[in-house]
Order: C-alpha cells, then sequence, then structure tokens
C-alpha cells in the first residue's frame, strides 16, 4: 500500500513539473514582456526622417490611451527649435515622451517653419502571443 501511495504521489508531482510549471513561467515571461517600455518609429510628411517615441511601459501596464497636440518649431536649417503642448492627453508620462521624441525631428526643405502634430497612441490587443 505504501507503494501505491508513493508512486501515485511521484506521478502527480511529475504532471506537475512537465505540465504546470512551465505554464506559470511562461506566464511569468508574458506579463514581464507587457510590462516594458515599447518603442515605435514614426515619421509624419513634413519630416525629413522617422524618430522614435517611447510609450512608457506604466502606461502600457495601465492600458491608457492617450492623445496629444504638440506644436514644433524649426529653425531655418530645418532642425528642431521648440515645442509646444497644446493639448495635454491628461499623462504626464505620455505627454513627455512626445515632447522628448520631437526633439529629433528634422523639417523637410521648402515646408512651414512651424507644424501642429498630433500624437495618438491606441492600444489594440495581439491577437498572437510572443514567442518565448
Amino acid at each position: 500500500m505504501n507503494t501505491e501511495k508513493l508512486l501515485l504521489v511521484l506521478w502527480f508531482a511529475i504532471l506537475l513539473v512537465l505540465l504546470i510549471a512551465p505554464a506559470v513561467k511562461r506566464y511569468r515571461k508574458v506579463k514581464q514582456f507587457n510590462s516594458r517600455d515599447e518603442f515605435l518609429e514614426v515619421q509624419a510628411s513634413w519630416m525629413a526622417a522617422p524618430i522614435m517615441m517611447k510609450y512608457p511601459g506604466e502606461l502600457k501596464r495601465k492600458r491608457v490611451e492617450a492623445s496629444v497636440i504638440v506644436e514644433i518649431s524649426f529653425n531655418e536649417n530645418c532642425d528642431f527649435a521648440s515645442a509646444c503642448l497644446l493639448q495635454s492627453s491628461g499623462e504626464k508620462l505620455f505627454d513627455e515622451s512626445v515632447l522628448k521624441a520631437v526633439e529629433n525631428a528634422k523639417l523637410l526643405a521648402n515646408k512651414e517653419l512651424i507644424q501642429q502634430w498630433k500624437v495618438t497612441f491606441k492600444l489594440e490587443m495581439l491577437s498572437v502571443m510572443p514567442q518565448l
């Protein structure tokens, strides 16, 4: 009788290790993946080259959708001069991220030296989980 109980406990332990442990490990990795900052390469029609915009992981984790309007000024060499927040998203982290990203913007030649840019970040559920 003791041998049968020992074999049964051993069989459950093997099932636990083979089936349940990998699923828990995968969940932890997916949770960690989803909490990281996301970087997007964006380019408006007036930009000479794309810029990288960061969507903070803290906002991503909370599933915050945000929209902000920024006015950007350029100098005569088409380089970034200043940026002014015209409409806040209500999320300080998002607003700061957009303002920091537009500092790297360069204007195409023959464009107006002041541009308005509306940035919207909308979260969409991915249908495919990342490979871990």
